[in-house]
This record gives structure tokens, sequence and C-alpha cells, in this order.
């Protein structure tokens, strides 16, 4: 199975994707029917791909990494070896990767540059039979935060 990634504008806004170089990309403005069932009408979608699908494309999190339930199971782990709060703390930090970049960063750039074009913008990426998960809200400068993942099978908006 393959994932894909579909995103989308507002239909005052949709021009801004025909700026962008596509090399390699294929953008097509038909066959993100995922995405629709989960926006409002006047938002027109794309589907991004390369070679068919978009799983070159999504690099990063499938789900969120570290959980806070595993960070619970992870700090009684190390509480119960005896290790001090600090370094419980330094241990947890330096386990989590210094980035949670969700795409390659040619695609983060064209998702970032798409974003200074318009007011606000859908991003789903998810495998072609999953159920999609809820939907939550992000700040475009809490995209440009490499900490700030896209997992899969998740709308989000970013305005």
């Amino acid at each position: 199975m393959c994932h894909f990634l579909e995103l989308a504008v507002h239909r005052d806004q949709a021009s801004a994707i025909d700026a962008f170089p596509v090399r390699e990309l294929h953008i097509s403005q038909d066959g993100a029917q995922e995405l629709s069932k989960h926006i409002p009408a006047d938002f027109v979608t794309f589907t991004v791909t390369s070679n068919g699908c978009s799983c070159a494309l999504y690099t990063g999190n499938r789900d969120i990494i570290d959980t806070e339930k595993e960070q619970a199971r992870k700090r009684a782990k190390y509480k119960k070896k005896g290790w001090s709060d600090t370094k419980i703390e330094r241990a947890l930090n330096e386990e989590q990767p210094q980035s949670q970049e969700s795409f390659r960063a040619d695609i983060k750039l064209m998702l970032v540059n798409l974003l200074g074009k318009v007011d606000k913008m859908y991003l789903l990426c998810h495998w072609v039979d999953a159920e999609v998960k809820d939907q939550r809200q992000i700040s475009k400068a809490s995209f440009n935060e490499r900490k700030m993942p896209i997992t899969e099978n998740e709308v989000v908006l970013i305005s």
C-alpha cells in the first residue's frame, strides 16, 4: 500500500499552486478525494505524488514519537534503576530525535513557500485505505519548526 499527500487551499488562492516548479512531482487537482471529505467546500484539493504515490515524499513519523504513556513507562524504568530525576530527564531528552520532520526537504520547502502565498492550507498524508483520524490546527510558525510532526492519517489545518 502507498501513502498519498493531499493538500487544499481556498479556491480564491488555488493559482498559488501553479507557481511551483514540479520537477519529479505530479500535482493534480483530481484524486484528492479523502481530504475533500474533511474540509469546507470552498477549498480546492490537490494530490502531490512522485512515481504514482507519495511514499518517497513523506519521510516522517507514522505516529507521534514517544507518547506521554511511553515517556511514563521509560521514566518508571529509569527510576527503578535508581537514576536521579535529572539523569532521567536528560536521558529522555536525548532519546528524542532532533528532528521530527515529516517531509522530504524539497517537499517541506515547497509547502513552506506555498504557506507564504496562502492564508490557510489543509494537509493530509494517508495510507490509501486507512481511516482518517481527527483534525487539528497548527500555526504556520509551528509547521516551520522541525519539532512539529505531521502524522499519517491526520487532517491538519495550517493557518
